[in-house]
């Protein structure tokens, strides 16, 4: 049983809404309108920390999926932080388990 089911209602409703406008939304942002909703209803002894925010998404049957069209423009910040992740990804790879697609 969840601890805070004003704040999970309230999330979820605004999650579908934002999601329904093609908006992409990050952990960070679900954590901060949590806690804007936790503000707003007064709620003591909340925190929307990484395990809230993934007990939250199991809940909710919520994930974070590349979105397409005018909303879903690449992320600048995004893209430099694949330029540091990708290199360390790659290193925990052997030549065979690389493939690189070709063009038809």
């Amino acid at each position: 049983m969840e601890k805070f089911p004003e704040i999970n209602e309230a999330l979820i409703e605004w999650f579908k809404s934002t999601r329904a406008n093609n908006t992409p939304i990050s952990g960070a942002l679900i954590r901060q309108k949590a806690m804007e909703i936790e503000d707003a209803l007064g709620t003591k002894d909340f925190y929307a920390s990484n395990g809230w925010i993934d007990k939250f998404r199991v809940r909710n049957n919520v994930a974070f999926r590349a979105l397409y069209g005018e909303a879903a423009d690449d992320d600048e910040k995004l893209c430099e932080d694949w330029t540091t992740r990708l290199p360390l990804l790659l290193a925990r790879c052997t030549d065979k388990d690389i493939f690189i697609s070709k063009p038809v």
